[in-house]
């Protein structure tokens, strides 16, 4: 049962023309231009790991209660949020929105993550220290300054590490989510 009516036209998606594809709902296309940069340096982080994804699209199934997420392979979905003049909120939150899980969406069902292990490496992948998220995207973000705390340590170790040594450990925390496996332990130094 809708709580409101959806209009399929204006959840339908317009992309960009070049690669890598970055697609929003129709309704928000005034924000493209701007989103795109963002999103794009987005996927470039996640690029350096294997069969990476190689496009973002709006998630349009907020739209609709109770729809299952069909995401095709290879594509980030990330929520658009719209300011108060009409433009893209949050700007700053869109790289690391793309970046976070490292690529692997969450279907609702699967939640075998650790957050500190998938921020840490979501971070190394950006080439970014961890921060503290709060105030970034009011209502959406309530940081505990502890798991920011235990990322950083697992980000400094990461940072450790010959490159392919840690992007091989970044790889397995991605390949992990994506089994719905446990992530855990995946980048603490007695991993190696």
């Amino acid at each position: 049962m809708l709580n409101w009516p959806v209009d399929p036209v204006a959840r339908e998606l317009v992309c960009t023309d070049d690669a890598p594809k970055v697609c929003v709902s129709r309704i928000h296309a005034n924000v493209l231009d701007t989103l795109t940069p963002l999103a794009r340096e987005g996927l470039a982080a996640l690029a350096k790991l294997p069969d990476a994804p190689t496009a973002v699209h709006e998630d349009t199934t907020m739209y609709v209660s109770g729809e299952v997420r069909q995401v095709p392979d290879g594509v980030v979905t990330i929520e658009i949020r719209i300011d108060e003049r009409g433009g893209l909120a949050h700007p700053a939150a869109v790289v690391p929105g793309i970046a976070d899980r490292l690529g692997v969406g969450y279907d609702g069902n699967c939640r075998q993550g650790d957050e500190a292990v998938e921020r840490a490496a979501a971070y190394w992948l950006m080439g970014r220290e961890p921060r503290s998220e709060v105030g970034l995207v009011p209502g959406l973000v309530s940081e505990d300054p502890e798991l920011n705390t235990e990322a950083l340590t697992l980000w400094q170790g990461l940072r450790e590490l010959p490159d392919d040594e840690a992007l091989a450990r970044v790889a397995a925390v991605r390949d992990a989510l994506r089994a719905c496996t446990e992530v855990t332990g995946l980048l603490s130094r007695s991993a190696r």
